[in-house]
């Protein structure tokens, strides 16, 4: 299931299990013995991304956006361990988040790159065709941080590029796409993911996409 169907799937399937309840998406259906159950596995897809590369439990992470994605990511941030505060520029669609998940929240225009140490972006922003853009500034970043982008396309955003040069540690879209792939697989099949294999296919698909005329559907 994918956007803009997971929040109307829910009405669909016979059971939620609880991520799924707490983050109001779904975006996989498993068929059990006849009865459909929804879940969410972006969060922890997410989480299972960032892993590779820090524990973020008892960590401040800066989460940029308020939409579908922060919520499924914040919620496994939390989850977790991490402590999470979310950025957006919309304050009341970003308070209201912040409550219903017991996280922090701060102004996008307050974000200050020299006290970050984890930064995720949930937002577009950056995505092809408008690949020169940037969620936040990041003067100042230490390179000590981490920064992760949820989008894939490009392969590598100008936000991850940027931080790159500051000698950050980042997290592209596609570990997290592959993650959450990885955990709708095992719900299907009740085998462990072939996770390599996964993110091969899913590069040579951004690598050449006049290959795949169908892309990641």
């Amino acid at each position: 299931v994918t956007i803009p169907h997971k929040i109307a799937a829910r009405e669909f399937v016979d059971h939620l299990d609880e991520e799924a309840v707490r983050i109001g998406a779904i975006n996989t259906v498993v068929n059990r013995d006849g009865e459909l159950a929804g879940y969410n596995t972006d969060g922890r897809g997410a989480v299972m991304a960032l892993c590779r590369h820090l524990d973020p439990a008892g960590r401040p992470v800066a989460l940029i956006g308020a939409g579908g994605a922060a919520r499924a990511i914040g919620y496994a941030l939390k989850a977790a361990g991490a402590r999470v505060t979310i950025f957006n520029r919309s304050a009341a669609r970003g308070r209201q988040l912040a409550r219903d998940l017991e996280v922090g929240f701060r102004p996008l225009g307050e974000f200050e790159a020299a006290r970050c140490r984890v930064l995720i972006n949930t937002t577009p922003v950056g995505m092809t065709p408008r690949v020169g853009r940037m969620p936040v500034e990041i003067a100042g970043l230490p390179a000590s941080a981490v920064v992760m982008d949820i989008v894939y396309n490009p392969l590598e955003t100008e936000l991850l590029r940027q931080a790159r040069r500051r000698g950050c540690t980042v997290v592209s879209g596609v570990s997290m796409f592959v993650f959450q792939g990885a955990l709708q697989f095992e719900l299907w099949t009740g085998h462990r993911a072939p996770v390599a294999v996964m993110r091969q296919a899913v590069l040579d698909v951004l690598r050449h996409p006049a290959t795949y005329p169908e892309g990641l559907s």
